[in-house]
């Protein structure tokens, strides 16, 4: 069923015809139970790529959230007409015997302007669906393995998937070794995963090398990196030693003293970066909060500008779902936003996933003083005062704020006032 805040946004963009049909699980069933397609449970919306006036992308889960997304749908605006082209040209070549949620398949709905895609197929990464035919992703996985060949039947366990952006992967070898596996939207976007040759391991640090790739097959694979995330460690009550977050601090000022020389082809990654888009968003999102956003983007930027910055090796994408904690070091994954940047926007971004899931949780403060453990022992190890790290939280948690719209939060509209709220706060302190 479509929520109050969903069906205020679908009115309000009359550009998208198929957008409450998108967002409401209940409804897409519906529309493919009419062409003899039948879930079996549920469509929960999970994931959502929202351009306003444009288009939208809803993932679903379908049965057991074990499955992850099994089908995703995008909307197209009225004016997209190339795009809804493409797709019902797309859609008469699917074989009809394929449209199953088990074994992929695609369509286009006309009257809601809307394409959908069976898991493994979509458009945007073609390949993935090689992963399901044994001999496809056997030839598949010899590409991009090419020094380390792969057992002729090795399966690849889905380990993420976003729709239209990416699909991550674990690959096993017999001899018990495992390697992660990367597909992406664009060769660019794997091949800008490129791990500096400066970059290694440290005395905790622990760098998954790149192990494969293919610019034709638009790919990459890193090594596997053992151990339990840092946020399963903290919600279990922590068994590798008594102050994990030691550990974790000393990796994160490890990653950030890497010296780089030559390394011409790692991006920049500003503080400013995204501030503009996001205000857009939001106020597409939350109209009525429209002054208060821009005024927090105009009030962080000048904070930031007020500031000197380094330039130093940086995640870009760090939080707690991104580190591996294990008695041989801490691991830090998922290296595809790895760029020049300030070690502050790398602690903000981590501590304002923690501000983002307090708030969303329904609580105010830090209880158990981890933040504050981690940039006491993150000082300790790097010499690092970290002076206005609370604008960079800001910046970052402004950046997440539109979050439980896409993660489909069912009051997202409140919730994003909350976390707008805590922006303030923060820029306050």
């Amino acid at each position: 069923m479509l929520s109050q805040d969903d069906a205020d946004l679908a009115r309000r963009d009359r550009a998208l015809p198929g957008l409450a049909t998108v967002l409401d699980g209940d409804a897409m069933r519906a529309e493919l139970a009419a062409r003899d397609i039948v879930a079996p449970g549920d469509l929960v919306p999970a994931y959502v790529r929202y351009k306003p006036g444009t288009s939208c992308l809803v993932g679903y889960r379908s049965g057991s959230d074990r499955d992850g997304i099994r089908v995703h749908a995008t909307a197209y605006a009225d004016h997209q007409d190339d795009k809804s082209i493409k797709a019902r040209l797309r859609a008469s070549r699917a074989p009809k015997a394929e449209l199953a949620l088990q074994g992929g398949g695609y369509l286009y709905l006309e009257r809601p302007r809307t394409a959908v895609s069976f898991f493994p197929v979509d458009v945007e990464i073609p390949v993935m669906a090689r992963l399901e035919d044994p001999e496809r992703s056997a030839a598949l996985l010899a590409r991009v393995f090419r020094d380390e060949p792969v057992a002729p039947r090795a399966e690849v366990e889905r380990l993420a998937y976003k729709p239209g952006r990416r699909f991550v992967g674990r690959v096993c070898w017999p001899d018990g070794r495992s390697a992660v596996l990367r597909l992406y939207t664009s060769a660019a976007r794997a091949r800008a995963l490129r791990i500096p040759s400066a970059l290694h391991d440290g005395e905790v640090l622990r760098v998954a090398r790149r192990v494969g790739g293919s610019k034709r097959h638009q790919a990459a694979a890193v090594e596997w990196i053992s151990g339990k995330t840092l946020r399963d460690v903290l919600r279990s009550g922590g068994d590798f030693g008594d102050a994990p977050l030691e550990g974790v601090a000393r990796a994160f000022a490890e990653l950030h003293r890497t010296a780089l020389v030559g390394e011409s082809e790692i991006p920049i990654r500003g503080p400013y970066a995204g501030l503009v888009e996001v205000e857009r968003e939001l106020v597409r999102l939350v109209p009525e909060l429209a002054e208060s956003v821009s005024s927090l983007r105009g009030r962080i930027e000048l904070r930031l500008a007020a500031l000197p910055l380094s330039n130093r090796l940086i995640h870009g994408d760090l939080y707690d779902k991104q580190v591996v904690v294990s008695r041989e070091g801490v691991g830090l994954v998922d290296l595809d936003e790895l760029g020049i940047g300030d070690p502050r926007q790398d602690l903000g971004l981590f501590l304002a996933h923690w501000e983002r899931d307090r708030r969303l949780a329904g609580v105010e403060a830090d209880d158990h003083g981890l933040a504050g453990e981690l940039c006491d022992h993150y000082r300790c190890a790097s010499q690092d005062r970290l002076r206005e790290l609370p604008v960079f939280t800001a910046a970052a948690l402004f950046r997440l704020a539109q979050q439980p719209f896409r993660t489909r939060s069912h009051d997202w509209r409140v919730k994003i006032g909350a976390l707008l709220d805590r922006v303030r706060e923060l820029l306050a302190s």
